[in-house]
């Protein structure tokens, strides 16, 4: 049994800078909008309109108080989690600027069982109709992590009898990724039986294998003991921070900072309504195992969307989000069930970066409805630069990514005056099952940046083989072959 425990105090220590860019940075053409960007979405000011009761929480806060007020905040993410089903259609949720919160979901919560193939999935919190979770007071936007603890605590990592690998207690639950110094540095994770056969295989820094079952983690690190090299250490574990469940309506999320999760930000099952993302960072998430049957032996596929809209959904709105280092998906409405149905979905303003798909979308099945999928005024860059790329399919990363499509009807899809800039592997991956022409499909006034160092590629469309450039005229190519009326098209020196 693992003596971690969860509710000690450790020091917090701020993210300094750009946490998207601290490893493997790029330069791209967009630089000075992205940044701007980002700082209107870091600096966008609190107006959620609550109708109900507004329960507040707070570093300074006391969860034998009501929580409905400032002065009578609760404290921690157990005293929301307990208080969940008292809440009702209009009431909010805000947590006070400047603190940082951390999951501290049971161990037991996390236990694995080899026996069951997906092993119960913890959650931080489980929306309720008309909810809504946002911020008060001053300061940097309230920061919510999936990582129990700060593991550069100099206790955790005791020395192993192999040189330069460290161990660690941890829960019983899948370590996606291990971030360093907020982003300065990432994990590689590893899988006995198919990476390596044993722990001193491990041989490369920030390798690292997680034996979850009996919760230890091996991180092989040659510059010295984990706590003495960096100040910061997070453990990305398999939890969602927000599960929005079927048929849930006038959910709104605004102005947190959701990091660190192993699985998802966030799941939106089938038949919701008017589910609002607005303000938000969402960082460093996914890269846990997604079918458990054969682990450790076997790899299998790894997940992490940042945002996941399954099957059916109509009137959300994805705006002015800052999302990056995201495992799979940024913003991804999918499904695969009969006769899904998305309708009114806006993806807006948002700076999305440094993921395998920054926006991925798909339906796989007859009959499948698309009725106003809009995808607008994004800034859209870097993916395959991110930690996603140790992922083994890389040959579909993407800036946008529309996997297989089948179609009874024309969808209204509208992707418009976007900036695309810079990817390692395809600007965009659009993978048409039939073949057909769709005429309400509006594709235009998109930019395209390029630039070498990555793969040369720069389109795989409509089913034709893979569009490459390397210069300024063959982008011009592949890029008309999706935006046939294009702000801008520019290979970069």
């Amino acid at each position: 049994m693992s003596k971690l425990l969860l509710k000690e105090v450790h020091t917090e220590v701020l993210p300094k800078g750009n946490s998207a860019a601290k490893w493997n940075p790029q330069k791209g053409g967009a630089d000075v909008e992205a940044e701007a960007l980002r700082q209107e979405i870091l600096n966008a000011e609190d107006k959620l309109v609550i109708t109900g009761t507004t329960y507040y929480v707070s570093p300074n806060g006391d969860d034998s108080n009501d929580g409905k007020s400032p002065e009578n905040a609760w404290k921690t993410l157990d005293a929301v989690r307990k208080h969940e089903d008292i809440f009702e259609a209009g009431d909010g949720v805000l947590f006070e600027r400047g603190g940082i919160w951390r999951s501290q979901i049971t161990l037991e919560a996390t236990m694995f069982n080899p026996a069951v193939e997906k092993p119960p999935l913890p959650i931080l919190f489980r929306a309720k109709s008309g909810m809504s979770y946002g911020a008060y007071g001053t300061g940097p936007k309230p920061a919510i992590y999936g990582s129990f603890k700060n593991y550069a605590w100099e206790e955790c990592w005791e020395p192993t009898e192999y040189d330069n690998i460290w161990k660690v207690e941890t829960p019983f639950a899948d370590c996606g990724v291990i971030v360093f110094n907020h982003g300065e540095e990432a994990g590689i994770k590893r899988f006995m039986g198919h990476h390596i056969e044993k722990i001193d295989d491990l041989k490369e820094n920030f390798e690292f294998y997680h034996d979850f079952v009996n919760g230890i983690l091996y991180l092989y690190l040659d510059k010295g003991c984990p706590h003495e090299v960096y100040e910061d250490i997070e453990l990305c574990l398999r939890e969602d921070f927000l599960f929005i469940g079927q048929e849930i309506e006038n959910v709104t999320v605004d102005n947190l900072a959701i990091k660190y999760f192993g699985h998802y930000g966030s799941q939106i099952k089938a038949k919701t309504k008017n589910i609002r993302f607005t303000n938000c960072e969402m960082g460093w998430i996914g890269g846990c195992v997604w079918v458990y049957s054969s682990y450790p032996y076997s790899p299998g596929a790894r997940l992490g969307n940042a945002i996941e809209f399954w099957d059916d959904s109509e009137d959300a709105l994805m705006e002015y989000n800052w999302i990056y280092q995201i495992f799979d998906a940024g913003l991804s409405p999918q499904g695969i069930s009969p006769a899904g149905h998305f309708k009114n979905m806006v993806m807006r303003k948002n700076l999305l970066e440094y993921s395998t798909y920054n926006i991925e979308f798909f339906h796989r099945t007859p009959g499948t409805d698309w009725d106003g999928y809009y995808i607008e005024d994004n800034i859209i860059r870097f993916s395959g630069y991110g930690w996603g790329d140790q992922r083994h399919t890389p040959y579909s990363t993407s800036n946008i990514c529309g996997w297989t499509f089948t179609y009874d009807v024309s969808p209204r899809i509208y992707i418009r005056n976007n900036i695309f800039d810079c990817s390692k592997y395809n600007t965009v991956f659009w993978h048409w099952a039939d073949g057909r022409e769709y005429p309400e499909v509006e594709i235009s006034g998109n930019t395209f940046y390029e630039k070498d160092g990555g793969t040369g590629k720069a389109i795989h469309y409509a089913g034709n083989d893979e569009m490459t450039a390397s210069n300024q005229e063959e982008l011009e190519a592949a890029m008309k072959a999706f935006d046939s009326n294009p702000k801008l098209i520019k290979w970069l020196p």
